[in-house]
């Protein structure tokens, strides 16, 4: 049950960050960078791809541990 509450929280913490960062790019001026335009030229304009990343990477070690909890064998 703790890795389940865990894997939700670290889930919801890293989705959250995901959706801050794509919200930002939408209320940022239009940038094109090295040619990449829209959300990711916006995001790699400032230097936010890394963070991104790690966001991303902590969303899905959340969902990782909630599908570990909800399957664990029972003692």
């Amino acid at each position: 049950m703790k890795k389940l509450i865990f894997g939700i929280a670290l889930l919801f913490v890293g989705a959250a960050g995901v959706i801050a960062l794509l919200a930002c790019t939408l209320l940022a001026e239009p940038v094109v960078y090295n040619g990449t335009s829209g959300w990711l030229g916006c995001l790699q304009s400032m230097g936010l791809t890394p963070a991104l990343a790690v966001f991303l990477v902590v969303a899905l070690l959340g969902l990782a541990f909630a599908l570990y909890g909800v399957f664990e064998k029972k003692k």
